[in-house]
């Protein structure tokens, strides 16, 4: 696969996600409710989601399968080949398998992470306004809402370089 199209294929998924986000805030100033853009912005994220995946399967299956018919001598048989051809399918969704889970860990994480901060800091905040002291408390446990972000990126590096499995 070129470069050129590996760029597209990276780019598509970012523009989606610029557009919508373009496109919610100019209906919400023509007069559309917030709940009802949060809500059509919440399935246009859905949709991106699954584009971004399909794009990620589609570019791990395309650079394998260059990758295996590099591979293949011209010497071989022709199961072989057919045998390395498969091979190189079980790769690529394997592969696109292995980006998607990381993603996910990822991202799944942060939204995780952020509605415990979403929930925390107000919390945090009123309790410091009354009494100061209790600051040591209340930036522990919003580091605990952090923690939930990061162990999902660790997990996420674990996937993608195969520790523990």
């Amino acid at each position: 696969m070129s470069n050129i199209a590996i760029a597209i294929l990276a780019a598509v998924p970012v523009l989606a996600i610029v557009g919508s986000i373009a496109f919610m805030v100019y209906r919400h100033s023509k007069g559309m409710s917030v709940k009802r853009a949060f809500k059509m912005q919440i399935a246009t994220f859905g949709a991106i989601v699954v584009m971004a995946s399909v794009f990620a399967f589609t570019a791990a299956a395309a650079g394998d399968d260059t990758a295996a018919a590099a591979d293949a001598a011209p010497s071989t048989s022709v199961s072989e080949q057919q045998e390395a051809e498969s091979d190189s399918t079980d790769s690529g969704l394997a592969s696109g398998l292995k980006y998607l889970s990381a993603a996910l860990s990822i991202g799944l994480a942060g939204i995780g992470g952020g509605l415990a901060l979403a929930a925390g800091a107000p919390a945090a905040i009123a309790a410091m306004s009354e009494n100061p002291k209790t600051f040591g408390k209340s930036i522990v446990l919003l580091a605990l809402g952090e923690a939930v972000a990061l162990y999902g990126l660790v997990i996420a590096f674990m996937i993608l370089l195969g520790i523990g499995g």
